[in-house]
């Protein structure tokens, strides 16, 4: 690996870095504007919804859970955790702790906090990994540029057949 190659390479990672690093690093902003507290699941709801379209009229249901928590000066706060934020529904039974995530002053806003759900939220993870796939092509066909390598060391062998 020629130091020219290293060197585009190592600008390509460091891109790499600086996309993953300020995504992590606005989440984690994003997280220190929040408030936390820690609550129950106290039920698992069936929500149904009605969607219209030119075809007719969808109907739907999901299973989402129903938590209650404390917040200032004694108040119990009820929280149904909204469709499509609860992806993981299965994780969680009556009676289970749990931890929700609002902004700060407003409890009304909360919803469950796990790790998967906050940190590697999918539509930014998603977005994200085509960016970076789409990095990776690019440097690959223009930065790289593998055929002209090769492209040259053939031109090299066959100035050196018609030389022999």
């Amino acid at each position: 690996m020629s130091p020219a190659f290293k060197k585009k390479l190592s600008v390509l990672l460091g891109i790499y870095a600086v996309l993953w690093g300020g995504y992590f690093g606005l989440r984690a902003w994003q997280y220190s504007k929040m408030e936390t507290a820690d609550a129950t699941v106290w039920a698992i709801a069936w929500r149904h919804f009605t969607t219209g379209s030119p075809r007719g009229d969808y109907h739907g249901s999901y299973m989402t859970p129903e938590v209650h928590f404390p917040y200032q000066d004694g108040d119990t706060m009820d929280m149904v955790q909204a469709w499509p934020d609860a992806t993981v529904v299965d994780w969680y039974k009556p009676g289970d702790k749990v931890k929700v995530i609002f902004p700060k002053g407003c409890p009304e806003a909360a919803e469950l906090y796990s790790l998967v759900e906050y940190w590697l939220e999918l539509p930014y993870v998603v977005t994200l990994l085509f960016i970076t796939i789409a990095a990776g092509v690019i440097f690959t066909l223009f930065v790289a540029k593998p055929w002209q390598q090769r492209q040259e060391m053939f031109e090299q062998w066959e100035q050196e057949r018609d030389a022999g």
